[in-house]
């Protein structure tokens, strides 16, 4: 393991970490997490951690490498990005047939289910996930809560969903993949995740998602998240010129010495602190 960003605001204090939220976000080839103090409501830590596998060796040796994972935090919350899920409106949720649920979404049977309660768009989303990655981070932190990539997308998506009066497509691309969220006069119509292992992949997925979905592209807005470059962009830029970008201070106060940082890469890690 090796860590490619560490950055501490000199004013945190570690006797005050019951009063932050720990954000850790779980990805294929390494895990990022963020310290955010709820009462300022300001981003206070921020690291990333490359060639990060989730065994108890490694995160026992993570816990070295990054001592502030060693403090109480009020809150714990963790992203993942389970493949195994499934939207469910509110008022047909029933949390008694959960196990019911997860037969549609995993045949394996030492998956553990989750729900996530996305008030924003007054839906469940249900997901499964490894048990050994739920017992470890168990064992690790106290309490920690599970947040699925739908909930962060969502609630970070809505954001910009409220001020648009026409349909708003957010595209979020993380390490191949990409996650798209439709909302159209501030109300969702669409999520689901993409393998987007190059850009013309990308492009085959983007084509049939705008015939399938009937997009009005004079009437679409794109909200771009995560890790974008030329050659994906120069593909969305041949159907449209409408594109914004997310700003990651909409959801937590950013500055110094934060804010020369490119954080885009940290979207849905930063979301997590929309989520409860």
């Amino acid at each position: 393991m090796n860590t490619s960003i560490q950055l501490i605001d000199p004013s945190f204090q570690t006797q005050h970490s019951g009063k932050c939220d720990l954000l850790l976000e779980i990805l294929p080839s390494a895990i990022q997490f963020a310290v955010v103090d709820k009462g300022q409501d300001q981003l206070k830590v921020l690291y990333r951690i490359e060639d990060f596998t989730g065994d108890t060796e490694k995160f026992t040796e993570l816990t070295q490498l990054a001592p502030a994972l060693q403090h109480h935090y009020r809150k714990v919350k963790v992203g993942v990005k389970s493949p195994q899920f499934t939207l469910i409106p509110e008022d047909l949720f029933d949390k008694s047939l959960l196990a019911e649920y997860a037969k549609f979404i995993s045949n394996n049977e030492d998956d553990l289910i989750r729900y996530n309660h996305i008030r924003s768009a007054k839906c469940m989303v249900v997901f499964t996930l490894p048990s050994h990655l739920v017992h470890l981070l168990q064992t690790q932190f106290h309490e920690p809560q599970f947040f699925h990539a739908a909930a962060t997308n969502i609630e970070a998506g809505i954001k910009w969903a409220k001020v648009n009066d026409g349909t708003l497509f957010m595209l979020h691309l993380t390490d191949n993949h990409l996650e798209c969220t439709s909302f159209k006069e501030g109300k969702l119509t669409f999520f689901n995740v993409f393998p987007a292992r190059s850009a013309d992949e990308f492009n085959y997925f983007l084509l049939n998602l705008m015939n399938q979905l009937d997009i009005d592209l004079e009437n679409t807005s794109w909200l771009l998240a995560g890790n974008w470059n030329q050659e994906y962009l120069s593909r969305l830029e041949k159907y449209s010129q409408q594109i914004i970008y997310t700003e990651e201070n909409v959801f937590v106060k950013i500055e110094a010495p934060f804010d020369q940082l490119e954080l885009h890469p940290f979207f849905s890690l930063t979301a997590l602190s929309l989520c409860e």
